[in-house]
């Protein structure tokens, strides 16, 4: 069996149309489809098509997969019962929301990691609030228009520009450390670095070339109109797809995709019967974003959509 493109390229043609291995390799992306996977593979190696679906149905399943299913299925059972315990039907963000009557897996689109409230009295603008600017987004959280956000800058006063953070984002959280924590040089004890702060000391984006920023917290809330210079702003999110693989799958999601929102970049992969699509996208707020969630729910074989924190395709 051949494991590198050389090695493959020294069975083509075979019985197949191809004589360039890279042609075939493009053919296979675009077509996204495992049945032409399978009847090229076929034709290479002249294996029979049955011969090569059996082997595929009756094939173990890999440790990772059974592990994300076992995930999905706890997360299915969370988002149930916190569906029939919700007050009045109300979600976290204050908007009522049918329960959910299938087994699949909606992300509420606000959703954070957990985090503790912050204080007042360790923000720097407590007494005044301040507007989040779209145009100064944190990069690594992906605030939207509607998203609870804190605001972070340079604690040098001559910086006046304020970056936009979803709660719960790393950045956001180490100006909040920071704050809380009395730092005096001359005592070692308290000037000890905390976990987020070592985690983002690997993460060259959150640092200068001398090291970290000097960031300070800010309050921040969204105005109630969402316009620049009298355009709608748009927000960029990161949606993922769970589906059970099937032909079409990607065709169909991106269709609904399409219809509801500006696609930037998008990303799929497979493992045996399941498919991870992932949709980069541009949306004008959280609820237009969780309208186009819940309309990818509906697409047959879905079993969960959820908004990543930041995106993995930037």
């Amino acid at each position: 069996v051949p494991s590198t493109v050389e090695e493959l390229a020294t069975f083509l043609p075979g019985k197949t149309k191809y004589s360039d291995v890279e042609d075939l390799l493009v053919d296979v992306g675009k077509k996204y489809d495992r049945t032409f996977l399978h009847q090229t593979i076929s034709k290479l190696f002249d294996v029979p098509h049955s011969v090569l679906s059996n082997a595929e149905k009756t094939s173990p399943i890999p440790p990772s997969v059974s592990n994300e299913v076992r995930e999905r299925r706890r997360l299915a059972k969370d988002a149930k019962f916190a569906a029939d315990n919700a007050v009045n039907g109300v979600d976290a963000n204050g908007t009522s929301r049918p329960v959910p009557n299938n087994n699949k897996v909606v992300a509420d689109a606000s959703a954070s990691p957990p985090v503790p409230p912050v204080e007042d009295k360790i923000l720097v603008n407590r007494e005044e609030i301040e507007y989040a600017d779209p145009e100064h987004l944190c990069e690594s959280c992906l605030p939207v228009h509607g998203d609870e956000v804190i605001g972070t800058r340079l604690r040098n006063p001559e910086s006046g520009t304020t970056m936009v953070h979803r709660l719960g984002c790393p950045r956001a959280q180490r100006a909040i450390n920071q704050a809380k924590r009395t730092v005096s040089v001359s005592n070692p004890l308290q000037s000890r670095i905390d976990s987020i702060t070592l985690k983002l000391m690997r993460n060259s984006r959150f640092a200068s070339k001398d090291g970290f920023q000097d960031e300070v917290p800010v309050k921040l809330e969204w105005a109630d109109f969402n316009e620049l210079n009298g355009n709608t702003c748009m927000y960029t999110a990161e949606v993922l797809v769970v589906a059970e693989d099937r032909k079409l799958l990607l065709a169909d999601c991106s269709e609904i995709v399409s219809e509801q929102a500006e696609i930037v970049k998008t990303g799929s992969a497979t493992t045996n019967e399941h498919a991870t699509l992932v949709f980069l996208v541009k949306v004008t707020g959280l609820d237009h974003l969780q309208r186009l969630m819940d309309q990818l729910t509906r697409v047959q074989s879905v079993m969960s959509v959820e908004r990543r924190f930041g995106s993995d395709l930037l």
